[in-house]
């Protein structure tokens, strides 16, 4: 989710220390903030568009993951989805009744623990920091104008996050699923600062799609994007910001890639950056200066989604509940079929 308008002017706001994934204070200049801050725009853009971030070259094999609501929502819908899966177990002997049912796990896209319960056509969903449930941190509702045991299917989602990675944000998706391999839906969020996002995505068997549009507080800057990856992992994307900044990405099937950033306020700009599958990137500006570093310098698991926090990392880590792995997503079936 885009933070506030600060994005707009990178450079002047940006801190000159960044807090690696290793715990380690590694010192960055203005202009390879700048470029890192994009990096984090275009992560979390294809998250809202429930594009698969970390499986297409943007987090490499860092293991670092950016929480995802698109996701979560796109992959609840289609036969083989979380809502429809949860139906079917409940029809299941000596299961839940089929008129509903709940269910209780931790869900890898958001970084939380969910708690689901569904009557009829509607699923509701209340998210948690911890396994305990005495850190709520959200809730989100689901209901399908179509029924979920057949195509095409149509459900709208309304959410709104208190507390995690996604705390401030509030918004919607509408999806409709036209097969298994098929769909497409809009979305809009709002957030702390009063920031708001709007954007569509859809996909195929060949690949996927998305472009959104940002707009800051009082609406005193924009940022706009879009992208495409191909079943073989390859793809692109573009943006244009409304203080002249403007990249290029390109992505390989083996998880490298490059990008070519141009304009706005930053000092050495352009810069053209490469990264390896692994998620390490090296920069090369406009006075032939080179900076490198990870994955897990630019998006560490301390980040906060949807407030200035974003911007960098803080200088001391925030605690937070890692679910264990044997527990993660056993509720959450990820949609067979769906690019990858």
């Amino acid at each position: 989710m885009k933070p506030q308008l600060s994005y707009l002017g990178i450079a002047i706001i940006v801190f000159a220390v960044s807090c690696g994934g290793d715990d380690t204070a590694k010192t960055f200049d203005p202009a390879s903030m700048s470029v890192q801050n994009l990096q984090r725009m275009a992560a979390l853009s294809m998250a809202e568009g429930g594009m698969p971030v970390a499986s297409y070259g943007v987090a490499g094999s860092s293991g670092v993951d950016v929480p995802s609501i698109g996701a979560f929502v796109r992959r609840f819908g289609g036969l083989n989805g979380t809502g429809p899966t949860l139906l079917k177990r409940a029809l299941a002997p000596s299961a839940e009744a089929a008129s509903g049912g709940q269910s209780f796990s931790y869900d890898g896209s958001l970084h939380l623990w969910v708690a689901t319960r569904w009557s009829g056509s509607t699923f509701s969903d209340s998210f948690y920091i911890d396994q305990s449930k005495t850190q709520p941190a959200g809730h989100l509702t689901l209901t399908s104008s179509t029924g979920w045991t057949s195509y095409p299917q149509s459900y709208k989602g309304d959410y709104a996050f208190t507390a995690g990675k996604l705390n401030g944000t509030s918004g919607s998706y509408t999806c409709t699923q036209t097969s298994p391999l098929a769909g497409f839906m809009s979305y809009k969020a709002a957030y702390a600062d009063s920031a708001h996002v709007t954007g569509m995505s859809s996909w195929t068997g060949a690949g996927a799609k998305w472009q959104s549009e940002w707009d800051g507080p009082g609406k005193a800057g924009w940022y706009k994007d879009s992208g495409s990856w191909s079943a073989d992992r390859s793809g692109g994307y573009t943006l244009k910001a409304s203080d002249g900044e403007a990249a290029v990405w390109t992505f390989k099937p083996d998880g490298s890639g490059s990008a070519h950033f141009e304009g706005g306020s930053a000092v050495k700009l352009p810069a053209d950056i490469s990264w390896t599958g692994a998620g390490n990137f090296k920069a090369t500006f406009a006075d032939k200066s080179n900076d490198e570093w990870t994955w897990s310098d630019v998006w560490t698991p301390t980040d906060k989604v949807g407030t200035v926090t974003l911007v960098s990392a803080p200088a001391t880590a925030i605690a937070e509940k890692v679910a264990p792995d044997a527990k993660k997503d056993s509720a959450s079936p990820s949609q067979t079929g769906t690019t990858k």
